[in-house]
């Protein structure tokens, strides 16, 4: 674990105010006595100041202030569920820092527990996440690799990796890191690439070798990763398409309850228990993949260019199951 997160254990086993020695608190965190002072000093850098009692008996202790203040984070039922919901998708995903996560909201849950038994409040419990398809990815390894990014992200220093296409070829790439986030499980990166002089999106798993460089980079003016984003469906981007969707039975109802796009108009079409989606939006390959999921209970009104794509892409899907002549 990083220092960030080591202190925070000692700070935590720090607050049910006890002393402890060097040596115990090292032994609990399986790290050096040297790492301790480091920790101590990283909290007192913070403004968090961890005090030490000399002699036989001596050690390390929080100040009774900081115990209560610990004890009074007072998170309330909505904050603590939202919490809960949070780690639940980030461990039902496998993402790189799920083991991090759930950690931090154990120390947080034993913390809030203590304060809520003193004062007799029940305790609310979260439902089961379901887990469906995950990514198969190593997180040790993804979250090493994520580390360096965010380090050149901060600094601003570029970095150099191979990078393996979705056709299967590998290229050294030169990259300036803007902006990272997660999709379906998967970390990306939004960055600008000096092999293709655009920024583009990076899929983290298919990045190796990662160096980070001592040049830095000034990234470009005026760039904002919100309209980078802005109005897609997924990760694809692309130019804007208006479409025009007329969906029926329980996908009209599904797409009733989401938020495709930020300008997206539902207009229901009552006496065919139907609805007209309409909506500006990017990422073609993304849109086609989505409307064909709804198989026959969606038909593409506009635009022609779209609707020609989908009858293309599902006369193949039909090929496939065509029965063998005879």
């Amino acid at each position: 674990m990083g220092t960030v997160t080591n202190a925070l254990n000692m700070l935590f086993i720090l607050s049910n105010g006890k002393t402890y020695k060097i040596r115990e608190l090292a032994e609990m965190l399986e790290v050096s006595s040297k790492s301790i002072r480091i920790y101590r000093d990283a909290l007192d850098g913070a403004g968090i100041y961890v005090l030490e009692k000399r002699g036989k008996y001596g050690g390390y202790y929080l100040p009774r202030d900081f115990q209560n203040s610990l004890l009074g984070l007072n998170l309330n039922d909505e904050e603590k569920l939202a919490l809960e919901l949070v780690e639940g998708e980030l461990r039902s995903s496998h993402h790189v820092e799920s083991k991090n996560i759930s950690s931090l909201l154990r120390k947080l849950q034993l913390v809030e527990e203590k304060r809520r038994h003193a004062e007799s409040e029940p305790i609310v419990q979260s439902s089961h996440i379901v887990s469906g398809a995950r990514p198969n990815i190593n997180p040790d390894k993804e979250r090493e690799k994520l580390v360096c990014v965010i380090k050149a992200k901060r600094e601003k220093r570029k970095i150099a990796l191979n990078y393996k296409s979705l056709s299967g070829t590998t290229n050294r790439r030169i990259l300036h890191v803007y902006s990272t986030y997660t999709y379906r499980g998967e970390i990306y990166l939004v960055a600008y690439c000096e092999l293709r002089k655009d920024i583009r999106d990076f899929k983290l798993r298919r990045a190796n070798h990662i160096e980070l460089l001592d040049e830095t980079f000034t990234p470009k003016d005026g760039f904002s990763v919100s309209d980078y984003m802005k109005n897609c469906i997924g990760i694809f981007k692309g130019e804007e398409i208006k479409l025009i969707l007329k969906i029926w039975g329980p996908m009209a109802q599904i797409v009733r309850e989401t938020i495709y796009s930020d300008t997206q108009i539902i207009e229901e079409v009552a006496d065919e228990g139907a609805i007209l989606f309409k909506a500006t939006m990017r990422g073609q390959q993304e849109i086609v993949a989505w409307i064909l999921s709804m198989g026959s209970t969606v038909q593409v009104l506009e635009p022609e260019g779209l609707r020609k794509a989908i009858a293309k892409e599902s006369k193949k899907i039909g090929n496939l199951y065509k029965e063998p002549s005879k």
